[in-house]
């Protein structure tokens, strides 16, 4: 059996995808991201309820914790839908985890730029003439220089 991939740059992310996000994606800086959709995560043997995002640039979701929540209700409000479409910045940092400080991912307070957009190439505009050196707006010729001054020539050279 034939595998096509590309054997230079296969990754153990390729070879096992995963679900959702954890700290060390983020180990080479932070990514933004646009929130696509939001639903509830369960796992087996938690009880606490979880939320987990979705985004429209990853696969991956991100599973939200209650500092991070609080981050994106501060940025964009309290209603989880008012939340979809608007982009927020991932990054890793420390955080406490069962007494221990541990890499955790954090979302950051700052509002992200809205995303570039494609915009549709702008009509042909006629190309006016530019105007030559030495016109004035209207087209007409400027007046000539005015005259040097004359009178006492004025050295302006610093002694140091």
């Amino acid at each position: 059996m034939e595998h096509n991939f590309d054997r230079n740059n296969y990754t153990i992310d390729d070879a096992f995808p995963r679900t959702y996000f954890e700290a060390d994606d983020f180990i080479a800086g932070s990514a933004t991201l646009t929130i696509q959709d939001f639903a509830p995560a369960e796992f087996q043997g938690e009880t606490e309820k979880k939320i987990a995002l979705s985004f429209s640039e990853d696969q991956r979701k991100l599973v939200l914790n209650k500092t991070n929540a609080i981050t994106i209700k501060n940025l964009y409000g309290k209603k989880m839908i008012d939340w979809v479409n608007n982009r927020i910045t991932l990054s890793r940092g420390d955080v406490a985890f069962q007494g221990r400080i541990v890499g955790g991912i954090l979302v950051s307070s700052v509002r992200p730029p809205p995303a570039q957009t494609q915009y549709a190439q702008p009509a042909q505009q006629q190309v006016q003439q530019r105007p030559q050196m030495g016109d004035t707006p209207d087209g007409r010729p400027a007046p000539p220089p005015a005259e040097p001054p004359t009178g006492e020539i004025i050295d302006d050279e610093v002694p140091f």
